[in-house]
């Protein structure tokens, strides 16, 4: 089958997430072992000028440190009619940072 991605990854390094939390007084870098956000692409929440909390998403819910520098728990959400033989895939970045979408549909219409 063919993947459809229907939303975005809400990385820190984002360029709305990084507004957002450098707005509310947080930065997004990252640990002093990993490639910095503008190379990876992703990078971490931390207080400003602190190396905690470190949180790796920009949108959570339960850290409470982190809500004070502008992560929240917003979802982003999508209407789509699944169709046909279509499946959807719901996934968190456990899923996504190692398989890409045609290879996670490629799987899901083994068992289809």
């Amino acid at each position: 089958g063919k993947a459809k991605r229907l939303t975005k990854d809400h990385t820190p390094a984002s360029p709305g997430e990084r507004f957002r939390i450098e707005s509310s007084g947080g930065m997004v870098a990252a640990f002093p072992d990993e490639p910095p956000p503008e190379i990876s692409g992703k990078g971490r929440v931390f207080v400003a000028d602190q190396m905690f909390p470190g949180l790796a998403v920009s949108r959570a819910f339960g850290d409470l440190v982190a809500k004070t520098v502008g992560v929240i728990a917003e979802p982003e959400c999508v209407d789509y009619t699944v169709t046909g033989k279509e499946v959807l895939i719901v996934g968190s970045d456990g899923v996504w940072d190692v398989l890409s979408n045609e290879e996670a549909v490629q799987i899901c219409m083994q068992h289809y």
